[in-house]
């Protein structure tokens, strides 16, 4: 297989307590409010459950524990795909197709928002959100500021 990407996927938390948790209740998904700006350049905000996993190979890793713990655990990623895991999709702000999902997002929304609410159209308005910029803004929880932040070498 690849030797671009790691052959495990793994997550990382700021306690030790947390990496605890895991092992003894699972993998829990939290709210994470996720962003997204639209053409006319509205932001619409969401609280969708996460669990964010990266494809980072441990030579690599240094720059991702300064965002998010240096507490992991790996899983293979066989494990991920039996499991119906997917990598996110990182998007071109300024992209065509960008522009074509604005339009898709805010019809669904307008939808869902006169009432509509057949499950199709509720799943294929979440699963827009299996997105994210290339590049944005960020807290960091350790640094205590917001600084510029490269999603894409995620590799979520």
């Amino acid at each position: 297989m690849s030797r671009l990407s790691s052959e495990t996927l793994f997550h990382y938390v700021r306690k030790k307590e947390y990496l605890i948790s895991i092992l003894k209740n699972n993998f829990r998904p939290r709210y994470v409010i996720e962003k997204f700006t639209v053409e006319s350049g509205e932001l619409i905000k969401a609280a969708l459950p996460m669990l964010c996993f990266c494809d980072i190979t441990l030579s690599s890793i240094d720059e991702h524990v300064k965002w998010y713990g240096r507490y992991g655990i790996g899983m293979k990623k066989e494990w991920a795909l039996k499991k119906g895991l997917t990598p996110v999709h990182y998007y071109n702000p300024e992209s065509h197709a960008m522009k074509y999902l604005s339009k898709a997002l805010l019809y669904m929304r307008q939808k869902l928002n006169n009432g509509e609410s057949n499950p199709d159209l509720i799943s294929d308005y979440y699963n827009l959100w299996f997105m994210k910029p290339y590049i944005g803004m960020q807290f960091n929880r350790f640094e205590k500021s917001i600084s510029p932040k490269k999603y894409y070498d995620e590799r979520e």
